[in-house]
């Protein structure tokens, strides 16, 4: 007679040292894939900080938002509009 299987009733949560690790993949990816971002700003989205408002009319704004939806943390960018 085969031994029973059982099915977890949910998933097996990772280890802290795990989910750091898969961030601090992510957060290399995404300082790989940016040319116009600057860095700060990267390092405060990984951090879980929120930014300081940014200009819309900045040169970088569509990258620093793909790049924060892909970290998923698009709440932490605001953007303001800006004096020419």
């Amino acid at each position: 007679m085969d031994a029973p299987t059982y099915q977890p009733a949910a998933p097996i949560p990772r280890r802290a040292d795990e989910m750091k690790m898969r961030d601090l993949k992510d957060c290399e990816k995404a300082r790989s894939k940016a040319f116009l971002t600057p860095p700060g700003l990267i390092d405060g989205l990984c951090k879980g900080a929120p930014l300081q408002p940014v200009c819309r009319e900045a040169i970088f704004a569509e990258e620093l938002i793909e790049i924060a939806k892909e970290l998923d943390c698009a709440h932490l960018v605001t953007f303001e509009k800006c004096d020419p």
